[in-house]
């Protein structure tokens, strides 16, 4: 399987939020780590995440090292070409989604993954095309 995790997923990795979730974060972070899973990302997600944990983090020392190891992880950064923008701009427009989710999506889509997402709103925006799951939910496993 091919995992597009967004920082909505990483995040948790770093951040405990709610024990739940964070389990459920954990697991896909083991299967990564593990092999089991090979993960795909945006070139943004690293921008992504470094903006939300600049805002949950009390140092910007704390948020580098959190960079430093999930960048550390191995996953496949995605550059975006005008291929991607493209297709990243039809599924905004599409599903009214954001470009950052769009991004997401469409990095899932040109890899043959699925994009893992907390935003329940976002994936349900999107479900029916079959690429995206909200952790935890049974349909993922």
């Amino acid at each position: 399987m091919i995992l597009v995790p967004d920082a909505s997923v990483a995040v948790k990795w770093v951040v405990s939020e709610d024990a739940g979730s964070d389990e459920v974060a954990a697991d896909l972070l083991g299967q990564i780590v593990e092999g089991r899973v090979r993960a795909v990302v945006p070139e943004l997600f690293f921008f992504e995440l470094i903006a939300v944990l600049s805002r949950r983090l009390a140092k910007a020392v704390l948020v580098a090292e959190a960079i430093d190891r999930i960048a550390r992880l191995g996953m496949s950064r995605l550059a975006v070409d005008q291929e991607l923008a493209r297709r990243t701009t039809e599924l905004a427009f599409a599903h009214r989604v954001t470009g950052y989710d769009a991004a997401y999506l469409a990095v899932a889509q040109s890899v043959g993954g699925q994009w893992a997402t907390f935003d329940r709103e976002a994936h349900k925006r999107v479900a029916k095309l079959g690429l995206s799951f909200v952790p935890g939910r049974s349909a993922h496993k």
